[in-house]
């Protein structure tokens, strides 16, 4: 068994900060890998809403760009990512919202894959309101319904299955 520790609030995430020191204090506490959070670089609200940048509206190789520095870190600190922590997602009613979302998913699931991650918690869809609290589970059962489709493409990019 390896022991870790989620890295939100030890590795610097916000731009221009140091990502090393971080990671290096990981390792001289003597722990063995890291539990990444992906969902710590979006807005939650620039998934519907289209006047808010998302970060995950970037190619996948900007996006593999912009997280090899912390791959590398990791790996010369001599630790691995034990699991990622895909985005999470507040319940979005309209069409284009969920759409956009599956696709931020599914790079969320290509950046674990190239940060040889063997692991990914796909969050719940989270409710708004009271109303829609009611509605959460069909609402789960709903949006990860098309995630039978997203298994080949999970299997491609995270080869433990």
């Amino acid at each position: 068994m390896r022991i870790g520790i989620q890295a939100l609030g030890v590795i610097g995430l916000d731009p221009g900060q140091e990502i090393s020191p971080g990671f290096e204090a990981v390792a001289e506490a003597g722990f063995e890998c890291v539990d990444f959070s992906l969902e710590a670089f979006y807005d939650t609200r620039s998934v519907s809403d289209t006047s808010i940048p998302c970060f995950y509206d970037k190619s996948p190789d900007e996006l593999k760009s912009f997280f090899e520095p912390y791959l590398k870190a990791c790996a010369k600190c001599g630790l691995t990512f034990s699991q990622m922590h895909g985005p999470f997602m507040r319940y979005i009613a309209d069409e284009y919202g969920r759409a956009h979302f599956l696709e931020i998913e599914k790079k969320a699931i290509e950046i674990a894959g190239f940060m040889g991650s063997s692991y990914i918690v796909l969050h719940p869809v989270i409710a708004d309101s009271e109303a829609d609290v009611v509605r959460e589970l069909q609402i789960n059962r709903d949006f990860f319904s098309i995630y039978d489709i997203s298994l080949r493409f999970i299997h491609h990019y995270i080869h433990i299955f």
